[in-house]
């Protein structure tokens, strides 16, 4: 079964070159589909000559309701073509148990069909205490060791039908599926990185005073943040595996809350978050290493 994976992008020099090098070589360059909303810093024009398709849409002030409409019914017109379709933000890794699957194909190929698999969403963190700001030279699994659960980032990663995500592809229409891909988020990765992504959204248009306030808010509070998580209790996650009580505490909160999608634009809670830091095993970092994260 053929997988093709989709992002969208707007000016993402750092973020793009990983997840081009990730998908690229999970999927092939010719199977991944950038939609570039009038990128104007040369940062998508590397990977056309390398065979990534890009699809050049007009400039427009952010609008994230405008945005999942236009994926959702992009990502929906592929499976004309495809069996699957993994659509993930530019900053955002969908990562299969590398104990299991020898990749996102071969994880494809043996999952369940139906409706679209949710990812048990984690974002990676920069210890500001004890590790350097990152070098884009080298791998990020090499620099990085701990993540923290989020359920903001359990979305529904991989469709194998038509679908209609929720603003922010937080939720889609159809029920919680979660399974063995796992979502792993960039944002907070680095804090300079992420101090001069925050300074790049922060200046360009919006289609409200009210828009995407989460990608807007002060460098102090995003120094805030960064502190704070770097204090928190530090544990061993063990095996990327569901059952693992580290990660099943969590899903199993998200399942509990979860409202039916037929009335409700986002189906759970977006807002709990892990209370430790967890040490990601050897063989998972070493395995995004060798899948170019």
């Amino acid at each position: 079964m053929e997988l093709a994976a989709v992002t969208m992008v707007y000016n993402e020099p750092e973020y793009l070159p990983i997840w081009c090098r990730y998908y690229g070589a999970q999927l092939g360059p010719e199977h991944c589909y950038i939609i570039d909303h009038g990128t104007e810093d040369g940062s998508v024009d590397p990977f056309r000559a390398l065979g990534f398709n890009i699809v050049r849409i007009p400039r427009s002030p952010k609008d994230n309701t405008k945005r999942t409409r236009f994926v959702s019914s992009f990502c929906s017109s592929l499976l004309e073509w495809y069996g699957a379709v993994l659509h993930s933000d530019v900053d955002e890794i969908a990562f299969p148990n590398p104990a299991r699957f020898a990749s996102l194909q071969d994880y494809v190929a043996k999952c369940e069909r139906g409706g679209p698999v949710s990812a048990i969403g984690f974002d990676i963190y920069q210890d500001v205490n004890s590790e350097k700001s990152l070098d884009l030279a080298r791998s990020v699994a090499e620099q990085r060791s701990y993540v923290r659960f989020s359920s903001s980032m359990c979305k529904p990663v991989i469709a194998f039908q038509p679908i209609k995500w929720s603003p922010g592809f937080h939720s889609a229409d159809a029920k919680v599926r979660f399974d063995e891909i796992y979502l792993f988020h960039l944002r907070y990765f680095d804090l300079k990185l992420g101090l001069l992504r925050l300074n790049r959204t922060r200046s360009q248009a919006w289609s409200s005073p009210t828009a995407g306030g989460h990608q807007r808010f002060g460098d102090d509070q995003f120094e805030k943040i960064m502190a704070s998580i770097g204090r928190m209790p530090k544990v061993d996650l063990g095996e990327l595996d569901p059952s693992n009580k580290l990660i099943a505490e969590w899903t199993g909160k998200v399942l509990a809350v979860e409202k039916d999608f037929r009335h409700n634009t986002y189906t759970f809670d977006l807002h709990l978050f892990g209370d430790k830091l967890l040490r990601l095993p050897g063989n998972v970092r070493s395995a995004l290493a060798n899948w170019g994260v």
